[in-house]
């Protein structure tokens, strides 16, 4: 491989992850930025830098501090508009929600509210079979 790009895991493991791979294979692998795009041409790989910072931990925990994905190009060619959600927003949604129900839990067995806590997710249960049934 000419060029090794570490996509995967947080950041810390990707700087092991890389240390190793210099040290085994004594290529330096290129940890992109939430949000940067790489360009492969015949001259070589080009690294467009994110406009704006796209995650931060309020962006986790405010679901409105998201930014809205342009179309891509190829898209807007063909017609097609419709987006369709990609795994790397799935997976940040399902990082916020992992943290919502984290802090519901903590200050359930801060506070012992132990009934405000099984009837959040009782809720959130109901709501999920619901869509799930709609579908």
């Amino acid at each position: 491989a000419e060029e090794i790009i570490l996509v995967h895991g947080e950041l810390e493991a990707q700087t092991v992850f890389a240390q190793k791979i210099e040290e085994e294979f004594a290529k330096t692998p290129l940890i992109p930025e939430l949000g940067e795009v790489f360009e492969f041409t015949a001259q070589g790989l080009i690294r467009h830098a994110p406009v704006k910072k796209w995650l931060t931990e309020e962006a986790l925990i405010q679901p409105a501090a998201r930014p809205v994905l342009p179309v891509p190009q190829a898209l807007k060619r063909s017609g097609k508009t419709e987006m369709h959600r990609s795994r790397a927003q799935v997976n940040r949604s399902y990082i916020r929600l992992q943290h919502h129900l984290k802090n519901l839990i903590d200050e359930g067995q801060r506070t012992h509210n132990f009934d405000r806590v099984v009837g959040l997710l009782d809720s959130l249960t109901h709501l999920v079979e619901e869509q799930e049934r709609k579908n």
